[in-house]
C-alpha cells in the first residue's frame, strides 16, 4: 500500500501532499489523536510563501513527532519543489545532513521512495489503554511507553543495563491469562495492552508494599530523600507504613554472623554501603558485571535471606572494586552512595574569625573582579621542602595571610632599588611568604571544577542535558564560601604538557609501549589490582587534579602567605573514584605536611549544597563569574578531557605542533575525529610529522578488559592508549547527576563539550600563557625534577586473592611489560 500511495504521488500529485500524508500518517501514532490533521495538511499542502515554510519548520523539529516521522516527511519534501527542500534545511535534522550532502540525497527520488518505504516497514501497531500508536519494531514495551509518555512503574529497569523484570512494577494487561512485566515484553503488531487498571495498579502497590516491609524508616536522614525512585514510587501509590508489624531487617543477623554478607560497609575510600536500605532491583550488581566487568557484587543467601554482598563476603575495601560508583549510580534508593564529604567542607565553610580571610561578598566580586585579574609575582625558584622548612623556621607570619590576591614580591619594593637587592628582597619575600601554621585560624577555601562538572550540574536543577553553567556553578561556589576557584582545565593543560613529554621521550628511546593514560583512577585501580604487569606502561603524570592540588599546596598557598596546611584543598569532580585518589598515600606530599587534595565533592554533593543554602542561592538566576586567575586559564583542549578521546585528542594536537618543523605551515587540522565517538573501543593511525602513531581509547570497564586482553595476548599492538573506567569517560561519571530516563544523555553532554571546544579562543594547551608562565617561573620545562617530584607518581601491585589478603609489593618487576608491543 505504501508504495502504491508513493508512486501516485509521484505521478499525479506533488511532493507537498506526499509530506503532508507521511506527517499524517505518523503524527498521529505519536500523538494518539486525529486533532491538528487537517491544519497540518493545509500547510503542507502549500509550497509557497514562508509562512507555510515556517510552520513545516515547527511541525518538523516539534517533540511530539518522532524522528521517524521526520525522515517520511523529508522523502515526501524531496519531491515536492525548492521550497519543500529549503523548509526541510531549514529546521530539521534530515534538513541539516542534506545541506552538508545535497547530491547524495537529493540526486534520486526514487531513493527517497525507498528509504522512506524501508522506513515504515519497521514500525509496528500496538494499542495502549484504548489508543492506537505505531512504534519501532525491536522496542520492549515499556521503552515504548516511556517514548510516548505513558507512565510505567519499575526499579529493576535502567536504560544502560539488561531487563529483566525481577521487581514486577511493571506489571501491565496483555488480554492474557497473567499480567506481563513491560520491561521484557517487546512490542508486536496488533498487540493490546491496558496499563491503568484496578487489577494493575492493586497489584502494584501490594508489591511495594512487600518491599516496604524490609525498607527502615530512615528517609529524613538519608542522603537521596527527595531524589529517591522508591520514595517516588511509595508516594505515588500511597503505600503506607505497614500497621502492628515489627520492621525486618534486610540483612539478617545470622547472615551476617555467617560472615555471608554484612548490612553496613565503610571500607572503601569512595563508597558507603548500607543494605538494610537494599530492595533487591539488583541494578548494582548487573551494572558491575555488564558495564565494568568486574562481578564485585551479587546476591547472596536465599529466600526471605536474599540479600547483596561483595564478593566471598569480603568488605568491599579488600576487594577487586574500582571504586568506579556505577554501582551507585543506578542504585534507585540510598543503598550505595558516595563516601560523602559534605559535612566537613560545609563545616569548614562556616568558619568565621576575626583575623581570618573575609569571606567574599557579591559586591566584592561584582566590584573588584574585572580589574583584580591576578599575576604570577616574581619569585625565587625554591623547591617544596625549602619552602615548608622556611615555614618551620620563621616566628612571625607575613603580611599577606590576609589579601585576596597573590602577594607579589614587586608590590613591596622601590622603583628605586637595584637588581641585587631586588633579588634579595625577592628571596626573604618568598621566605616569609611560607610562614608557620597557626591553630584556630580559618583556613583559605579553595575549590576546583573539573571540565565535566560545568556541563552535567545543571540537570540537577530542572536544565536540559547538555547546558554549559560555567559561570553559575562559579558564582555558586563563591557564594558558597570559597576564597578561590579554580579550574581543573588549567592543570588538564598542564596535564597534556608533562604526558606528551613523556610519549615524545618514549617514541624517541623505543618504549615502553604502549603508554596508557593515568587520569582516570578507576583505570588506575584495574591495573594495580588485576593487571599489575602493566604498571611499568602508565604514564607517571598524576590526574589533573592532583597535580592541581600539588600546584596550590605549594606554589599558590606560598604565594598568598599560608602554610600549607591552612589551606583546604576542595575538587569537583563528576568521579566518585577521585575520593580514592585523593586518599592515595601516594598522594600525600611529607614536604608539603598533607595530602594533595583534602575533600572530594561529587557533581551531586556540589547541587546538594547548593540546595541547601536556598533561598540565598538560587542556581539558575546566579549572575556569572569567572574562574581566579592565574589557575584559571585553560584551552579548548583541556576541556576535552570530559569525554572519551579527549585526552587522546588533547595530547595529539600538542604532539603534533611541538615536533613540527620552525617553518612548518599551521597545523591542517586541530579536531582529530578518529578518535571521538561513544564506541566501546576505538583505534586509529596519526602521522605525525612523519612518525606513524597507532593509537587505541576505551572507556567503559568491560571494554577497558577487553582491550588489555587483546594486548596481553599479542593481537593489537599501540604506541599511545586512553583509558576510562566510565561509560563516555568523564560525562558517564558516577557522581553525575543520576537520570534513568534519557538514554541519549551521554550524546548530549558530549556535544556540549565539543562546542565548548570549538568556542575557546585557546586550543592548544602549550599555547596557554599562564601554562607557559607556571613553567618559567617555577617548574622550569615539563618533566623537570621539580615538575616529577610533585607532578608526578608511582603505582603499587595490589593482587586481591580469594583469602582477602592484598599482596604488596614495595617492588615489582614483572617480565616483560616493555615487550607487550613491539615497533
Amino acid at each position: 500500500m505504501l508504495r502504491q500511495l508513493w508512486q501516485r504521488g509521484r505521478g499525479d500529485r506533488t511532493g507537498a501532499r506526499c509530506a503532508s500524508w507521511a506527517i499524517r500518517r505518523l503524527t498521529t501514532a505519536a500523538e494518539g489523536t486525529m486533532r491538528s490533521v487537517s491544519a497540518h495538511e493545509e500547510a503542507f499542502s502549500s509550497r509557497a510563501g514562508s509562512a507555510g515554510g515556517e510552520l513545516r519548520r515547527k511541525m518538523c523539529t516539534a517533540a511530539a513527532i518522532p524522528q521517524n516521522a521526520r525522515q517520511l516527511w523529508t522523502a515526501g519534501c524531496a519531491c515536492g519543489g525548492s521550497s519543500s527542500r529549503a523548509a526541510v534545511s531549514g529546521g530539521s535534522d534530515m534538513g541539516r545532513n542534506r545541506q552538508q550532502q545535497p547530491r547524495a540525497l537529493l540526486h534520486s527520488e526514487s531513493a527517497a521512495a525507498a528509504a522512506a518505504v524501508e522506513e515504515a516497514k519497521e514500525l509496528v501497531g500496538i494499542k495502549v489503554d484504548g489508543v492506537e500508536y505505531r512504534v519501532p519494531k525491536g522496542m520492549t514495551l515499556l521503552q515504548a511507553c516511556r517514548d510516548l509518555g505513558i507512565y510505567i512503574p519499575a526499579v529493576c529497569y535502567h536504560p544502560a543495563l539488561k531487563p529483566v523484570g525481577t521487581c514486577r512494577l511493571c506489571l501491565v494487561d496483555t488480554g492474557g491469562w497473567r499480567m506481563e512485566p513491560a520491561c521484557t515484553k517487546e512490542v508486536a503488531e496488533g498487540l493490546t495492552v491496558r496499563t491503568h487498571t484496578d487489577e494493575v495498579f492493586d497489584t502494584v502497590k501490594g508489591n511495594l508494599a512487600l518491599m516496604r516491609l524490609k525498607h527502615p524508616n530512615a528517609c529524613s536522614t538519608c542522603s537521596v530523600n527527595s531524589r529517591c525512585e522508591f520514595q517516588d514510587l511509595l508516594l505515588r501509590y500511597g503505600v503506607e507504613d505497614p500497621p502492628m508489624l515489627e520492621k525486618q531487617k534486610r540483612v539478617d543477623h545470622h547472615v551476617e554472623e555467617a560472615g555471608i554478607a554484612h548490612e553496613k560497609d565503610e571500607s572503601s575510600p569512595a563508597l558507603s554501603m548500607d543494605f538494610d536500605k537494599c530492595i533487591l532491583c539488583l541494578r548494582c550488581v548487573r551494572a558491575c558485571n555488564e558495564l565494568q566487568g568486574m562481578n564485585i557484587l551479587g546476591a547472596t543467601a536465599r529466600g526471605d535471606h536474599e540479600t547483596v554482598a561483595p564478593l566471598y563476603g569480603l568488605p568491599l575495601g579488600e576487594t577487586s572494586c574500582l571504586s568506579c560508583g556505577q554501582c551507585a549510580a543506578v542504585c534507585p534508593v540510598g543503598s550505595i552512595t558516595e563516601k560523602s564529604h559534605v559535612r566537613q567542607v560545609e563545616e569548614l565553610l562556616q568558619m568565621r574569625e576575626a583575623e581570618s580571610l573575609p569571606p567574599r561578598t557579591e559586591k566584592d566580586w561584582d566590584q573588584e573582579m574585572p580589574k583584580t585579574r591576578l599575576l604570577w609575582g616574581p619569585r625565587q625558584m625554591v623547591s617544596a621542602s625549602q619552602e615548608v622548612r622556611a615555614s618551620s623556621s620563621s616566628s612571625s607570619s607575613s603580611g599577606g595571610g590576609g589579601g585576596r590576591g597573590y602577594a607579589t614580591t614587586s608590590s613591596s619594593r622601590s622603583s628605586s632599588s637595584s637588581a641585587g637587592s631586588e633579588a634579595a628582597a625577592a628571596a626573604e619575600a618568598t621566605a616569609a611568604a611560607a610562614v608557620a601554621p597557626r591553630t584556630g585560624k580559618r583556613p583559605v577555601m579553595v575549590a576546583q571544577t573539573a571540565p565535566a562538572v560545568r556541563v552535567t550540574i545543571a540537570e540537577a536543577f530542572g536544565m536540559e542535558p547538555g547546558s554549559i553553567s560555567t559561570g553559575h556553578m562559579v558564582a555558586a561556589l563563591r557564594k558558597l564560601g570559597f576564597d578561590y576557584v579554580f579550574d581543573t582545565n588549567f592543570s588538564a593543560d598542564l596535564t597534556i604538557m608533562e604526558e606528551a613529554t613523556e610519549l615524545l621521550g618514549r617514541v624517541k628511546s623505543g618504549g615502553p609501549f604502549p603508554m596508557f593514560t593515568s587520569c582516570c583512577p578507576g583505570w588506575i585501580n584495574m591495573v594495580e589490582k588485576t593487571y599489575p604487569e602493566l604498571i611499568p606502561n602508565l604514564s607517571s603524570c598524576k590526574s589533573p587534579q592532583q597535580m592541581l592540588g600539588a600546584v596550590v599546596k605549594s606554589h599558590f598557598a606560598a604565594s598568598v602567605g599560608r602554610h600549607p596546611s591552612e589551606v583546604k584543598f576542595v575538587s569537583v569532580m563528576p568521579c566518585v573514584a577521585k575520593k580514592d585518589e585523593a586518599a592515595r598515600k601516594e598522594m600525600h606530599n611529607e614536604d608539603l605536611g598533607g595530602p594533595d587534595v583534602d575533600y572530594v565533592l561529587t557533581t551531586r554533593e556540589l547541587a546538594s549544597l547548593i540546595e541547601r543554602a536556598r533561598p540565598r542561592i538560587n542556581f539558575a538566576s546566579l549572575k556569572e563569574a569567572e574562574f581566579d586567575s592565574p589557575l584559571g586559564q585553560s584551552s579548548g583542549a583541556a576541556l576535552l578531557f570530559g569525554v572519551t578521546g579527549g585526552v587522546m585528542e588533547a595530547a595529539l594536537r600538542t604532539a603534533v605542533a611541538v615536533t613540527a618543523p620552525a617553518d612548518a605551515p599551521p597545523m591542517p587540522k586541530l579536531d582529530f575525529t578518529e578518535v571521538r565517538g561513544l564506541d566501546g573501543v576505538k583505534e586509529a593511525n596519526i602521522d605525525v610529522n612523519g612518525t606513524e602513531l597507532k593509537v587505541a581509547i576505551a572507556h567503559g570497564g568491560v571494554h577497558l578488559r577487553s582491550l588489555v586482553e587483546d594486548i596481553l595476548a599479542g593481537k593489537r599492538t599501540y604506541h599511545f592508549v586512553e583509558m576510562m573506567a566510565c561509560r563516555g569517560g568523564c560525562i558517564g561519571g558516577a557522581g553525575n547527576p543520576k537520570d534513568s530516563v534519557d538514554e541519549k544523555l551521554l550524546q548530549h553532554r558530549a556535544q556540549a563539550i565539543y562546542k565548548g571546544d570549538e568556542a575557546s579562543a585557546i586550543r592548544m594547551s602549550h599555547e596557554n600563557k599562564e601554562i607557559a608562565q607556571l613553567y618559567e617561573q617555577f617548574f622550569g620545562e615539563p618533566n623537570s625534577h621539580k615538575a616529577h617530584k610533585l607532578l608526578h607518581t608511582h603505582y603499587t601491585p595490589r593482587k586481591v586473592h580469594k583469602s582477602g589478603e592484598i599482596d604488596r609489593f614495595s617492588e615489582y618487576s614483572p617480565e616483560g611489560p616493555s615487550e607487550l608491543c613491539k615497533f
